[in-house]
């Protein structure tokens, strides 16, 4: 099934906390990590919470070990970034790994909605690369904007390259100028799932929405804003507080409730 084509949107989606329900896995590479650092390394981290675990979803690795450990010199926080990075690669490979119920019949029906879907995580490329082939979603995401491959930028920024992607912004007319140099690093760092490029269709004319649930999927949905027409989702099922939440057009309890929106 294919809509009339004015109602046609840009899905951008983040992913731990949206679709992948990360906590599980995440806390068990943490605590591992914990573990490692004391054993290995000598240093006594204290034990984290489950509350500072959630926390930590959504934001960069660098952020993240600068919250916990900010006294680590950064060749060991390296290491540990990469250890829990590693260990939560072994889960998934595993089958540990879980969407949230009703995300892959919720995705299926917007593919047959005729939408276009993407993702914008804080991951590793190579996270992109093992969730895309684990989960086989290349069934309905064009591409996975990793900020890994745009040297950690925040959402605020790749999803200007992303709206451009989808032709939903024209850069000529744009408030900033992107310098050749940055353009040139935003195109490589798309990770496109597969040659879909000549299926995009100009005439989105819905514009598009971003769904999260984190502050910085906020902060990327009201930059977009700026740019076309736009719709912020906050995924309260996820791993953000209230506050991060507040300024999103819709609030939705589980993914398939996007359906109703």
């Amino acid at each position: 099934m294919r809509v009339n084509r004015v109602n046609r949107r840009l899905y951008i989606f983040d992913y731990d906390g949206t679709i992948h329900d990360t906590f599980h896995i995440y806390k068990n590479a943490v605590l591992a990590c914990r573990k490692w650092i004391i054993e290995e390394i000598g240093h006594e981290l204290p034990m984290p919470t489950d509350a500072m675990i959630k926390s930590w979803l959504g934001i960069t690795a660098k952020d993240m070990w600068l919250d916990y450990a900010p006294e680590l010199d950064s060749e060991t926080r390296l290491k540990a970034f990469r250890f829990v990075g590693s260990r939560m690669h072994e889960e998934i490979e595993l089958g540990n790994a879980h969407w949230y119920a009703g995300a892959s019949e919720t995705l299926d029906e917007l593919k047959a909605r005729g939408h276009s879907l993407v993702i914008l995580s804080n991951s590793t490329s190579i996270d992109a690369t093992i969730h895309m082939k684990h989960f086989n979603m290349e069934r309905w995401f064009d591409r996975w904007y990793d900020s890994e491959s745009y040297d950690w930028a925040p959402k605020t920024e790749i999803i200007r390259n992303i709206l451009t992607d989808y032709n939903l912004i024209d850069e000529g007319n744009s408030a900033e100028e992107s310098n050749s140099a940055e353009e040139s690093r935003f195109n490589a760092g798309c990770r496109v799932t597969s040659d879909r490029k000549a299926d995009i269709d100009a005439d989105m004319d819905a514009g598009c929405r971003v769904i999260g649930d984190r502050k910085a999927d906020m902060d990327a949905g009201l930059a977009a804003k700026k740019l076309c027409r736009c719709d912020i989702v906050a995924c309260d099922y996820g791993f953000g507080t209230e506050d991060e939440l507040s300024v999103a057009d819709y609030h939705i309890a589980a993914i398939s409730d996007l359906l109703k929106i």
